[in-house]
């Protein structure tokens, strides 16, 4: 049996620059969501998911920074985090 299977997918991860570009990004997402009173928790699955924009709020231009970000190198992001959290990686 080989290291890796054939048939997995292999992703590289966003470089530095990238990575911080969407952590800017979810950090002013939030602080807009939370204002306009939404939970970010929601609202940023949501368009992750769907690729609809419509749920980012469009004050301080987080829509649109959002929307130049690649959707994977957000959710790679996430999950990076989530499992450094657990002590996975």
């Amino acid at each position: 049996m080989s290291e890796q299977d054939p048939k997995t997918r292999v992703y590289d991860f966003a470089s530095e620059t990238e990575v911080s570009a969407v952590s800017i990004a979810l950090g002013v997402v939030c602080d807009v969501a939370r204002d306009k009173k939404f939970d970010p928790v929601k609202q940023i699955p949501g368009y992750i998911l769907s690729g609809d924009a419509t749920f980012i709020p469009r004050d301080r231009n987080a829509r649109d920074t959002l929307k130049k970000l690649d959707r994977n190198e957000i959710l790679e992001e996430l999950v990076e985090a989530y499992l450094q959290k657990e002590g996975k990686i």
